[in-house]
């Protein structure tokens, strides 16, 4: 069973086509569901819960950098916070990560990415004097997360 490293999981997002997000120093996927109580008055003293609706968001940060005029961030940067973008969080083959590639030449992993579409819900870039700039990505779910087709 083979380990799989940080830089394999990768971001892809857009509004028209799944371009990667590149430069990214940490990529997280969080999925959850509420529970809702189904006990009645009567059945004792343990309550019993029923699942709920699921929910689900992206957090992705990085060094922020142009690429023959690519930014390596969500594309459109401020003017995309607040719309919605096609998502899809990817595990890349070990040898690809390792390798580097260009932007422009990755695609997502067929058979081990999750995609849906989400809401930005925010988009920061930072640096200070003497050091790298970097962004940072928040996304909500809306919506089902599934495997790609």
């Amino acid at each position: 069973m083979a380990r799989i490293k940080g830089e394999q999981l990768y971001l892809f997002a857009g509004q028209e086509a799944l371009l990667p997000v590149g430069a990214s120093t940490d990529c997280s996927l969080n999925m959850s569901a509420e529970t809702v109580e189904v006990s009645a008055r009567g059945q004792g003293r343990w309550r019993r819960f029923r699942p709920g609706k699921k929910t689900w968001n992206i957090n992705c940060g990085g060094f922020y950098f142009d690429q023959e005029g690519v930014p390596t961030s969500l594309v459109g940067g401020s003017r995309m916070v607040g719309e919605v973008v096609k998502v899809a969080i990817s595990i890349l083959p070990a040898e690809l990560a390792a390798a580097g590639f260009e932007l422009t030449d990755i695609q997502p992993n067929k058979e081990m990415t999750l995609a849906g579409e989400a809401i930005v819900t925010s988009c920061d870039y930072s640096g200070s004097v003497g050091s790298l700039a970097t962004y940072s990505i928040s996304l909500q779910g809306s919506g089902s997360l599934d495997q790609i087709a």
